[in-house]
């Protein structure tokens, strides 16, 4: 019994433990295994009778903001809950397998290194089986629900029904809950599903209307102002979005794109055409904007004209205040710091208790919308029922296998990420946004610029002539807070930061300065989010200066399009290769980042965590970034194999002649130069690479012959040295031929011997004899060099030029040799001897019995 109890009581150690096992398996199979991913398949795991009395309590589904709530009693049965979200999970071994594989995703070398799903790919290999969706679906509809949507990744469905169906299906009332002044609706107890459900459903993850908020608040009473009306010092102190009617006013500066391109390093990005171009941001909203406002935006900060795409998941949601203002500042800036990229405004209405924001993640992901999703909402890590942190670290983990990057600001509460931003004091103790915990995302938090003492420094006191910005140069920073904490602030605005309550540390999390604490840590990075130096934004036909990690996300995800333009498109999950730069940049390699110097993200009624600029805090994590370092060296740690094609100009060439060889390297960008070798011996210096081509001509190549050319790849930051196969070129010799006679002097018709002798590299052909430029029979073979000819054709008296041509053959060249004259002289004329006596009486006798004959045929 003793035994019985303490397995009982270690089910989750036991898990874990097999988990870990598998994972580490897994891991193995994946690093050697290309066909791995094929071999993870979805099996069926509904196999009994799904028994309506046999019922599990799904834990962790309720919020813990009821502990605290006045329950005012039981909502009315007819209540239509819209898109209900029910949470799929992958079984052990599925999660194991997907484990390995997104780190072998991200793993240089592996067969799946950035080998990117689509969500039906991701479904068939980590989603459940469609045995298993379609029993969840009859037990739902059997229950009078009706069913809105399968994700594509196979690990949710939105269903829709009444209060009274949710009471009789999973057995919990839905009652109304007054909560810090506010009226809610939720589950008054965690849901209760059938136990043959329990292998394949995580949880219902929205049976209430606690929804994530802006991490920007709304403006206060402040209406839009004429652009003429100069800003108050009272409205800055107020209100974290502000009316502006300058870019400069007094000691305040107010953030365009173009000051961004000088104090981020973005401009040498720009001057080398990396501008977005090809890449997709994905913004996520649950309000409508104007286009009029974005041209308006784009118009002022002198970019192209470039219009988002906008995407209506469900239905039209309209123009939402507030979340009217986050979208707007999202879609201006992430495209105002990537112009050439593709902002895709994915937008969904919220419903009674379903958050417009989750709906719209959802679709980004399992359609496949976009390389990099931005969020600028949130919602208390603490607060949150545990179900619903691990169903957007699901759908944070889909997104990284298929490739996307996901940045979520990490709250404009400081410490105190429980309680509005806006608050006097702080009441819940310290929390952390729990969408953007989950390691699969990044998260963004916020600095502000130490420029007060010495503006002149980093500003001019007007725009430069034609452009929009005035700021000088990088300007040092600390953590971004201007709560009541510090001298002219109010609320608790300030960046928010600490640890996970529910994610231990990933291995990755590694770098000076992160605490050994075992939880996930949070943010990862962080941009500038003060409003005394606000983003301009235009929103309903005005400008208005805005602050907040909700500025500095959507502008990081414009940093990360210039990013993926120019290291060959998506890459997923950048928080390991983050955290590897900054431990490069500990060693005096490259600055990537500029930490974060001083302050810290404590905020009236709650310490919080501060930053020394010797390592990451939870304040502003790893700091800022120099987004020019950081893209053109982003591979620093973890180089990508490269590969070098050779060509050449000719596949053959005469020794001595110039030829020209031409290396074509592939990788991430490669820099770096090109040795050219003969033989392996150099030729020549090492060839810069430009635009991935060295070439190189060169007139050394003069031993006859197959002459074997390579090229061999320094490497660089962010790829790995690399070597061509062999070129194999053919140096032909210059072959030589001369002539010889027999005789030098011969009569008309005589006998000659002609003989031609090749010299070059083991000559091979035929020669073919000339005569005053006639051939003299037909071609004579060579053999060891020599051809021969004896001919009698010389019969043409006086001084014949005599020539042989050499054919050539694959090693040697033809040719023609130097004229050698021969004399050939005219024949003797012969005597004809005197005849015989006998002979003159015999033809006189001839002649005679000739012309007797002649006489008788005349007479007759």
């Amino acid at each position: 019994m003793n035994s019985i109890k303490y397995l009982s009581n270690n089910t989750a150690l036991l898990r874990y433990v097999v988990l870990v096992v598998l994972t580490l398996q897994t891991g193995s199979i994946f690093a050697q295994d290309s066909d791995a991913l094929d071999k993870i398949q979805p099996h069926t795991r509904i196999v009994k009778h799904i028994d309506e009395t046999d019922r599990i309590t799904l834990k962790g589904n309720r919020v813990s903001q009821l502990d605290n709530s006045v329950d005012t009693g039981r909502i009315d049965d007819n209540l239509r809950l819209n898109r209900m979200i029910l949470n799929l999970k992958s079984s052990p071994a599925q999660q194991a397998a997907l484990d390995a594989f997104t780190q072998a995703q991200q793993t240089p070398g592996s067969p799946d290194y950035h080998h990117w799903l689509t969500p039906a790919e991701f479904a068939s290999h980590f989603g459940v089986a469609e045995q298993d969706i379609s029993a969840i679906k009859n037990f739902l509809t059997s229950r009078g629900f009706q069913i809105d949507e399968v994700a594509a990744g196979g690990r949710s469905i939105q269903f829709s029904g009444t209060s009274a169906q949710v009471r009789n299906a999973f057995h919990t009332e839905m009652h109304q809950y007054i909560w810090q002044g506010e009226q809610h609706i939720a589950n008054a107890s965690n849901p209760q599903i059938p136990a043959a459900l329990a292998n394949v459903v995580d949880g219902l993850v929205n049976l209430h209307d606690f929804r994530s908020h802006a991490r920007k608040q709304q403006a206060q009473t402040n209406a839009a102002t004429p652009l003429a009306k100069p800003i108050s010092a009272n409205q800055t102190q107020q209100s974290e979005i502000l009316p502006v009617s300058e870019i400069v006013i007094g000691t305040t500066n107010y953030l365009t794109p173009a000051d961004y391109g000088v104090i981020y390093d973005v401009n040498p990005l720009y001057t080398s055409a990396i501008n977005g171009s090809g890449v997709k941001i994905a913004v996520l909203g649950r309000s409508n904007i104007l286009n009029s406002d974005i041209t308006s935006f784009q118009s002022f900060s002198g970019l192209t004209a470039n219009p988002p795409q906008t995407i209506i998941t469900n239905t039209d949601p309209g123009i939402v205040s507030g979340d009217q203002t986050e979208s707007t500042l999202d879609v201006e800036w992430a495209g105002g710091i990537a112009p050439g990229a593709t902002v895709i405004f994915i937008t969904s209405s919220s419903t009674v208790i379903g958050d417009g924001i989750a709906y719209s993640a959802s679709y980004a992901v399992n359609s496949n919308v976009g390389d990099i999703i931005s969020l600028s909402y949130g919602a208390c890590e603490q607060y949150m029922a545990q179900a619903e942190t691990n169903a957007w670290s699901n759908l944070w983990q889909q997104a990284q296998s298929q490739g996307q990057t996901v940045l979520v600001s990490s709250g404009d509460s400081g410490a105190a990420g429980c309680d509005a931003s806006n608050s006097s004091t702080a009441v819940s103790s310290t929390g952390v946004n729990g969408l953007c915990s989950s390691q699969f995302s990044t998260c963004v938090g916020g600095t502000e610029f130490k420029d007060t003492s010495n503006p002149s420094s980093y500003w001019l006191t007007s725009n430069r002539s034609g452009s929009t910005a005035n700021a000088l140069s990088y300007i040092p920073e600390s953590v971004w807070n201007e709560s009541a904490s510090v001298s002219g602030g109010s609320g608790l605005y300030a960046s928010g930061g600490g640890k996970s309550i529910y994610f231990s540390k990933p291995a990755w999390q590694v770098s000076p300065g992160v605490p050994a604490d075992g939880q996930r840590d949070v943010p990862d990075i962080s941009l500038a989010a003060a409003k005394h130096d606000g983003y301009i934004i235009n929103l309903n036909g005005n400008q208005w200066s805005v602050g907040g990690t909700s500025a500095a996300t959507p502008s990081f995800a414009g940093i990360l399009a210039l990013l993926e333009q120019y290291n060959g498109g998506r890459q997923g999950n950048i928080n390991a290769n983050l955290y590897g730069l900054y431990q490069l940049q500990a060693k005096s390699g490259n600055k990537y980042f500029h930490p974060t110097l001083s302050g810290n993200n404590s905020v009236p009624g709650q310490a919080g965590f501060s930053a020394t600029g010797a390592g990451y805090n939870l304040a502003t994590g790893l700091g800022s970034v120099d987004a020019n370092v950081l893209v053109k060296q982003w591979h620093n740690v973890n180089p990508v194999s490269s590969s070098v094609a050779l060509t050449s100009s000719a596949s053959n060439f005469v020794s001595g002649n110039p030829i020209t060889v031409t290396a074509t390297v592939s990788g991430a960008y490669p820099t770096g130069s090109v040795q050219f070798k003969n033989n392996g011996v150099a030729l020549g210096t090492p060839i810069t690479i430009n635009n991935n081509v060295a070439s190189l001509t060169t007139s050394a190549l003069t031993t006859p012959g197959l002459t074997p050319i390579t090229a061999v790849y320094s490497g660089d930051g962010n790829n790995l040295s690399s070597s061509s196969a062999a070129l194999n070129e053919t140096v032909m010799a210059i072959a030589t031929i001369t002539v010889t006679v027999s005789a030098p002097t011969i009569t008309a018709g005589q006998n000659i011997t002609l003989t031609a002798t090749v010299t070059g590299d083991t000559p091979t052909g035929t020669v073919q004899f000339y005569s005053n430029a006639v051939k003299l029979g037909s071609p004579v073979s060579l053999v060891n060099g020599v051809a021969v000819l004896t001919t009698n054709a010389l019969t043409t008296t006086g001084l014949d030029n005599i020539t042989a041509t050499y054919s050539g053959d694959s090693l040697n060249t033809g040719n023609t040799s130097i004229a050698v004259s021969e004399t050939v002289l005219a024949a003797k004329a012969q005597s004809v001897p005197a005849l015989a006596v006998w002979q003159e009486i015999l033809l006189g006798l001839l002649l005679f019995t000739t012309l007797l004959r002649v006489q008788r045929v005349r007479a007759g």
